[in-house]
């Protein structure tokens, strides 16, 4: 339903703020350059380098028992290790050369075998009852349910 209300003005904000700030060129402009113009400033300034204090090479001695580690150290291996193609080599010695099994030829034994690709398409019915061979019984199809009407 469309209310008959009186609706609010869109602008009404705008105009109350409008109303309270002061005309354009109405407000008390403040000259802060003619204040400022005789301060300097600086943008930016000479780089200066620094250099560190550290001492030079061999201009000084380390002391070993202060830098090194209470650590086990750690080396690489130097022991023997099992060859990476010894499966493959064992697996090579046990089976035949190319060509140098025993094969068996199926081909003659089935030569005069035959076999069937797919078969005629057999259409099967169901055995349910056509439209209007059927009655229903009401009362266990319909629901207890409260039925709702529109309009």
């Amino acid at each position: 339903m469309i209310s008959k209300d009186a609706r609010k003005d869109i602008w009404e904000d705008q105009l109350k703020v409008s109303r309270e700030n002061p005309e354009a060129a109405q407000y008390g402009h403040v000259d802060t350059f003619s204040a400022n113009k005789s301060k300097t400033f600086t943008i930016g300034t000479a780089f200066k380098t620094e250099y560190n204090a550290n001492p030079g090479p061999g201009e000084y001695t380390g002391n070993q028992a202060e830098t090194r580690t209470t650590e086990q150290n750690f080396k690489i291996a130097q022991d023997s290790r099992k060859d990476i193609w010894e499966d493959q080599l064992k697996v090579s010695r046990e089976n035949p050369e190319a060509a140098q099994y025993g094969h068996v030829d199926t081909f003659s034994a089935n030569k005069n075998k035959t076999f069937t690709i797919g078969s005629a398409f057999k259409t099967e019915y169901n055995a349910n009852p056509g439209p209007g061979e059927y009655t229903v019984n009401q009362a266990e199809t319909r629901t207890t349910e409260q039925n709702f009407k529109i309009g």
